[in-house]
C-alpha cells in the first residue's frame, strides 16, 4: 500500500525551486490523485530550516515531512538524538498549531569513511545513534524513515562523498551489518518526579531544571516527563532527550 507521497525532496534547500513553486507542483499532483478517488496524503520533503522559514509549506501539505541528519551537523553521536529533538522543537509547535503531523522522512548515521563536514562515522556510532534515535522517536510517537536500508557503494563510484556509501542497516549483499546484529533496545519507563512537600513536578526546558505545577499543555507535559534506564542508571528528559545522573537504584 502507498501510505504517502513526496513531491520533491530538498529541492527548495538546493535552490532548484522556491517554496511557492514547490507548493504549486505538489497541489497539481494532489489534485490529480484526488481526481481519481485516492486520498493518499501528499507532502514536500525538505530540511527543517526550510519549513521554519516558509510557513506556507505547513499550510499547504497534508503532513510536514522533514529530513534531519545530526550527522551532517558534525554532532557528537552522544548528542545526535537530542540535537534532532532540539531542531524539531519550533516546527513541532508550528505544525501542531495548524493541526499537522510531523514525519521525519530521512535520518541516519554512516558506519564508515570520513568527512570533515560530518560527525564521526563508525559502526559503533551508527548503532549508538540508531538506538538513541529509536528510543527518542518512540517516546514522542514520531513516524520516521531510516536512511537507508542497504549500503550503497555506488554513490562513491558515482562521485558521492566517501561516508555516503555506509548509511545502511544491511550490506549490499542483503546481510545485516555486524553492528546491528547484537543490538537490543529496551523500553525506558516514563516517570514523573514529584516533590512530596510541594507536589511540584521536576521539569526541564532549554537545559534548565526546575519545579512546576502539573500542566495540561502538551509541550509543558513533555517537560515534566522523565525516562529511567535501569541499565545505565540515567534519568533522561522527554523534552530534550538529555539526562540527569542517578547513582542509586530506584
Amino acid at each position: 500500500n502507498v501510505i504517502g507521497l513526496h513531491v520533491g525532496s530538498e529541492t527548495i534547500y538546493r535552490e532548484e525551486i522556491n517554496a511557492d513553486t514547490a507548493i504549486s507542483y505538489m497541489k497539481e499532483i494532489r489534485d490529480y490523485i484526488r481526481g481519481r478517488g485516492k486520498n493518499t496524503p501528499v507532502s514536500i520533503a525538505d530540511v527543517i530550516d526550510i519549513y521554519n522559514a516558509n510557513q506556507q509549506l505547513i499550510d499547504a501539505v497534508d503532513y510536514v515531512s522533514v529530513n534531519q541528519f545530526s550527522f551532517w551537523e558534525r554532532a557528537d553521536v552522544n548528542e545526535g538524538a537530542a540535537i534532532t529533538l532540539d531542531r524539531l522543537k519550533n516546527l513541532r509547535v508550528a505544525a501542531a498549531n495548524k493541526g499537522k503531523k510531523v514525519v521525519i522522512s530521512e535520518t541516519g548515521w554512516s558506519s564508515g569513511g570520513s568527512d570533515p563536514a560530518a560527525g564521526v562515522a563508525s559502526p559503533e556510532n551508527q548503532a549508538k545513534f540508531f538506538s538513541d534515535f529509536f528510543q527518542m522517536a518512540r517516546s514522542h510517537d514520531f513516524d520516521y524513515y531510516w536512511y537507508v536500508a542497504f549500503d550503497s557503494k555506488w554513490r562513491v563510484t558515482n562521485g558521492g562523498k566517501e561516508v555516503e556509501a555506509d548509511f545502511g542497516i544491511f550490506q549490499e549483499d542483503d546481510t545485516m551489518k555486524s553492528n546491528f546484529q547484537p543490538l537490543t533496545i529496551g523500553w525506558k519507563d516514563p516517570r514523573a518526579i514529584r516533590n512530596a512537600g510541594t507536589n511540584l513536578l521536576l521539569s526541564e526546558k532549554d537545559g534548565n531544571v526546575y519545579m512546576s505545577s502539573k500542566s495540561n499543555d502538551w509541550l509543558v507535559q513533555e517537560q515534566q516527563v522523565w525516562f529511567f534506564d535501569s541499565a545505565t542508571q540515567q534519568v533522561r528528559s522527554k523534552s530534550s532527550d538529555r539526562c540527569l545522573d542517578a547513582y542509586q537504584g530506584w
